[in-house]
């Protein structure tokens, strides 16, 4: 621990600018003052006696009125020249190639949107290393956005909010030990896309609660593993392309799983909840291609009313699926599996609208076994789909029940709106409910 005390300590004074000045000479149009340190010189907004920012007022015309290089150290304005600062305008030091480090005091509250935003061919090239100080509530939008090179920022405890893009496409940070605070409550639209080295290993979102927006991490390969026991709602795209996310784990009131959460990935095995009593919704390709995932979800007590297309299809590892009464679609491929491997899903009310594709199989040995539910059973029976048993078929499906570990149901036919020679059997669940089997 000394040691490391000393490096920050040792670290720290090297970067130590010189005092810092005020002056009223020289000003540009939108500012009210200029700050120099004999290296820099910045303009500056006086809001109030105990509130500035960097770059103009109102009109923001002296946004951008900043020159110098090198480390920028902000730290020593109160002291030297009474200036509190508090926020930095929009766009204040965006596209200043010539920054290679920043150090913000403790005063700074909020960082205003577009900061150090970089225009989209990444011009804040210098830009390696943010530490913010101890007063840092909220990092607004675009505040990073395409600062390429940046490697660390610092997240200290009570910072509350990173607001949408803040850190987009920033491919070359890497969070720092500890990860985010225990304050941290928001996060906002692709607040981290496109961060291909944020985190290596386990993201810790234990106190976020708010995300908004889509596509917070999407394409973060280094991520293996979330933690977010207070999102109850996770946003379209959200884990997109994060090939290397093994583990998931969210709350058990879990109420919506958005288009393409954990899409193009391929490597997810587990995921909590599999039980989603509170489950409203889950979008287009939310589980697409997760070969790996080893689940069998129940959503017999949620209110799903449909399964939109790829939302679980590829799914080689999930045995078996519950979906409620309330369930009235499934769309083209939204259950669709490229393989013979077996495979449970339950209905608990009538026959859902579906298409021949709905539970497409790549592979003519795939058999799906549908189990009616007690309470619709005799809507299943009565449906246009249901065959009778050909020569064989019942022990066929026998078969079929008992290698899926099955009791206490009934076989009532066989199902023909289905697609590529698989076989679909369907049998009355005697207790409870309606259930399809996959094999």
């Amino acid at each position: 621990m000394k040691p490391t005390v000393f490096v920050l300590a040792f670290l720290s004074a090297l970067s130590a600018s010189a005092t810092w000045t005020l002056s009223t000479e020289d000003v540009p149009s939108g500012c009210s003052h200029v700050i120099t340190d004999g290296n820099w010189k910045i303009g500056v907004y006086r809001y109030a006696d105990d509130n500035w920012r960097l770059g103009g007022g109102v009109n923001q015309n002296g946004a951008k009125y900043i020159a110098g290089s090198g480390v920028l150290d902000l730290r020593s304005l109160e002291t030297d020249c009474g200036v509190v600062l508090k926020t930095t305008s929009n766009g204040g030091l965006e596209r200043i190639t010539t920054i290679t480090e920043v150090w913000f005091p403790d005063s700074l509250e909020e960082m205003d949107g577009g900061t150090f935003n970089s225009d989209n061919t990444g011009s804040t090239t210098t830009l390696t290393n943010v530490v913010f100080g101890t007063g840092i509530r909220r990092i607004g939008p675009n505040a990073f956005n395409n600062c390429q090179q940046l490697q660390s920022v610092n997240f200290p405890e009570g910072l509350v909010s990173i607001e949408q893009q803040a850190f987009a496409n920033c491919k070359s940070l890497v969070l720092q030990a500890g990860g985010f605070p225990d304050s941290l409550v928001t996060i906002g639209e692709k607040a981290f896309q496109n961060c291909t080295k944020l985190i290596t290993g386990r993201l810790d979102l234990k106190n976020v609660s708010k995300l908004t927006g889509v596509a917070q991490f999407e394409g973060d390969t280094g991520i293996t593993e979330v933690y977010a026991p207070h999102v109850t709602s996770i946003p379209n795209y959200m884990f997109n392309k994060c090939s290397g996310l093994t583990k998931a784990e969210f709350p058990a009131d879990l109420s919506f799983i958005g288009e393409h959460a954990f899409n193009n990935g391929g490597n997810l095995v587990s995921f909590f909840p599999t039980v989603l009593p509170r489950l409203t919704a889950i979008g287009h390709s939310a589980f697409r291609g997760q070969k790996k995932l080893v689940a069998s979800f129940d959503f017999s007590k949620s209110s799903l009313t449909t399964i939109p297309t790829y939302a679980l299809v590829d799914l080689h590892k999930v045995s078996e699926l519950k979906f409620p009464e309330t369930l009235t679609s499934l769309a083209s491929e939204s259950l669709a599996h490229n393989s013979g491997l077996s495979r449970v899903v339950w209905f608990m009310g009538p026959p859902p609208t579906m298409t021949a594709n709905s539970m497409w199989s790549g592979s003519t040995s795939a058999q799906w076994i549908l189990v009616a539910g007690k309470k619709h059973a005799a809507e299943w029976k009565a449906s246009e789909y249901l065959l009778e048993f050909g020569a064989g078929d019942r022990a066929k499906a026998e078969t079929a029940v008992e290698n899926c570990g099955l009791t206490g149901v009934k076989l009532i036919g066989k199902w023909q709106n289905g697609a590529n020679g698989a076989t679909y059997w369907v049998v009355e669940e005697l207790p409870k409910g309606l259930a399809i089997y996959i094999m």
